[in-house]
C-alpha cells in the first residue's frame, strides 16, 4: 500500500494526517492527492521515500509520500 503523510496545515485540508491506498501498478502523486487537496497543488513540497519528488512522480505499493507546505520567511 502507498502511504500518504500530510504535514502541517495540509492535514487539516485533507481531513487526516495520513492515509493508505492500495494501487495496482504505478500512479502519479497528483492522482492520489487531488481529491483531498484541491487548491495550491503547485505550492507543495513532495517527498517520495524521503527523496525529492513532484506531482508527476510515479509511486508504487510500499512507497511513502510526504506532502509538506512550502515554508518561507525571513
Amino acid at each position: 500500500m502507498v502511504k500518504i503523510k500530510y504535514i502541517g496545515y495540509l492535514a487539516e485540508l485533507a481531513g487526516r494526517r495520513e492515509e493508505e491506498f492500495k494501487i495496482n501498478g504505478k500512479v502519479k502523486v497528483k492522482k492520489l492527492i487531488e481529491q483531498r487537496i484541491k487548491k495550491g497543488l503547485e505550492e507543495l513540497v513532495i517527498l517520495v521515500n524521503g527523496l525529492p519528488g513532484s506531482l508527476e512522480t510515479l509511486v508504487d505499493d510500499d512507497d511513502i509520500v510526504s506532502i509538506l507546505p512550502v515554508i518561507s520567511g525571513g
